[in-house]
């Protein structure tokens, strides 16, 4: 699946500072369908979800989160964590990061998330904040090893788990993103970018077909193109009927020049064959 890195606005949403991001249409990458013996389209998240970003940001959990602790917010909920007390110097470096990161300025962020991790090389949500600078930068592996260090030092921290997740879908490192996003809808089940990944990843790792569909379904009011991976699941369970009908309930949702549309209807025909 081909990756768009210029497209990390989804990693930025859970940053532990809020932005407005930019919309882009849905574009559209390949699988092979072995039931039709030919090419499908499928949905990339991090193409297809970009359009919904203003949306999400209204609703999106980390935008919300309390600025009261000792920590900068409230998302650190280990017991380590809580009793960890960051430096004045390091929140200092760290308030002015977010500051900055706010402002889309990623490069000063970046020396300042620096600089507190340097002073605390604890500061959990400092960790987490550099892996989204990093990951807007395109230094997708150096994020991830940032949100990494994050959820060692708090196993169930609400932002960089889901974060993980999204920068290992990025890496196709799809079978460490079933695990990591499961454990990121225990923490948060209003997640639907972590669900949507999750759902994608265990289609492509030929992982439990049920639990990608709930996923996949749950999330298509808000991302109609789950539809379309949907779709291909129900077909694979022998579920030609409810296939059809996700494919001509995406069209309705789609735009009239979707380039996929075409290839879409002429499916939607084979199926009601």
């Amino acid at each position: 699946m081909k990756v768009h890195i210029s497209l990390l606005g989804l990693i930025f949403l859970i940053s532990l500072t809020s932005s407005a991001q930019r919309s882009h249409g849905p574009n559209f990458g390949r699988s092979h369908d072995p039931d039709f013996g030919a090419d499908v389209s499928r949905a990339d998240p991090f193409d297809l979800l970009q359009a919904q970003m203003d949306q999400a940001v209204v609703n999106w959990p980390s935008s919300r989160i309390g600025r009261g602790s000792a920590n900068g917010s409230d998302a650190t909920v280990s017991y380590q964590q809580l009793q960890h007390k960051v430096p004045k110097q390091a929140f200092k470096e760290y308030k002015k990061g977010r500051a900055a990161s706010s402002k889309g300025d990623n490069e000063t962020a970046l020396d300042h998330f620096q600089n507190a991790i340097q002073i605390d090389p604890e500061f959990t949500n400092a960790h987490n904040d550099l892996g989204v600078v990093l990951a807007n930068l395109g230094n997708i592996g150096e994020a991830a090893e940032q949100f990494k260090k994050a959820v060692d030092l708090a196993r169930d921290h609400n932002v960089a788990v889901g974060n993980l997740s999204l920068a290992f879908y990025v890496l196709e490192r799809y079978q460490e993103v079933i695990p990591l996003a499961r454990r990121a809808l225990k923490i948060n089940p209003g997640l639907p970018y972590v669900r949507y990944v999750l759902g994608v990843s265990l289609v492509i790792e030929h992982g439990d077909r049920k639990e990608a569909l709930e996923n996949l379904e749950r999330v298509a009011p808000q991302f109609p193109e789950a539809r379309v991976m949907a779709s291909n699941v129900l077909v694979q369970i022998g579920r030609r009927g409810e296939a059809a009908r996700q494919l001509e309930e995406y069209l309705r949702s789609a735009p009239k020049g979707n380039t996929a549309r075409g290839e879409i209807e002429a499916r939607i025909a084979q199926l009601r064959q």
